[in-house]
């Protein structure tokens, strides 16, 4: 199929994205795991509890304490949670946030296909030295008064110097395929351990091995379920709302909402 796909006259990148789909689908089929007997596993099981119960395996803390209250401490490893929302409602915002949480203690990945990694600084220096990001694009310009001006510096600074104690990853390619993305995932995983990892966002992941769209973002979906398994982390991925919460008149979203795919809500924790 390879050899027949690069004598077609297809575009190398549209070539590539299917190779790897196909080899993607090829590796998930190999497993090594066997069933086991239940009584087997609850010695090792009573030793994950105790670990609990010593506080050193603990769910991944949102940063955000009424979340975490909803969620029973956090992100549970080895599961994908969705944030959805339609556009401008602030998905973005959330999900850097969470990740900068996270990397406060742990080890967060933050995938952004759809800002530049300078607004991403942007947006991480902003919140972690409260400082307004008009400002920062446009460092001392600003019609502030001086005083001002200088606390704005000051807090840049002692930003900066938070940001440089945490173990916070990002990436700004856009169209990755989930060959590309476990890639990115192991290689950090390898070099300083990983709890979290977002994705921004599901709209921007290419590759699938279907035409149709459903099926493809059938299959990024439980691809990014088979990653947090593999590499014993939470997935966060962001991700669009149809325009059928607009038409309600409180506006409130429902899982229906999700665009595209009822494999979304189903692959989700």
């Amino acid at each position: 199929e390879m050899q027949e796909l690069g004598s077609s006259h297809q575009s190398a990148s549209t070539c590539i994205d299917l190779v790897a789909s196909k080899l993607e689908a090829l590796a998930q089929k190999k497993s090594d795991h066997e069933p086991e007997r239940m009584d087997s596993m609850l010695g090792p099981y009573l030793e994950f509890l105790e670990q609990r119960m010593s506080g050193n395996v603990k769910p991944i803390a949102s940063g955000f304490r009424d979340l975490d209250t909803m969620l029973d401490g956090g992100f549970d490893r080895g599961t994908l949670t969705v944030i959805a929302g339609r556009p401008g409602m602030g998905k973005t915002a959330a999900g850097l946030g969470i990740c900068r949480n996270a990397s406060e203690s742990g080890t967060g990945l933050f995938l952004s296909m759809e800002m530049a990694r300078n607004q991403v600084n942007d947006r991480n220096i902003a919140a972690l030295g409260k400082i307004p990001i008009k400002w920062l694009r446009n460092p001392g310009q600003d019609e502030a008064p001086d005083s001002q001006d200088s606390r704005y510096w000051n807090s840049m600074t002692a930003a900066i110097g938070k940001a440089q104690k945490m173990s916070m990853w990002i990436d700004d390619q856009t169209g990755l395929n989930m060959v590309e993305i476990r890639a990115k995932a192991r290689k950090v995983k390898r070099k300083a351990g990983l709890d979290l990892i977002v994705v921004d966002q599901l709209s921007f992941i290419t590759g699938g091995t279907s035409e149709k769209d459903y099926a493809v973002i059938g299959e990024h979906t439980r691809g990014l379920v088979a990653l947090a398994k593999e590499l014993d982390c939470a997935v966060i991925l962001l991700c669009q709302l149809n325009r059928e919460c607009e038409k309600r008149p409180n506006k409130r979203p429902m899982q229906s909402d999700l665009a595209m795919s009822g494999s979304i809500e189903q692959d989700a924790a």
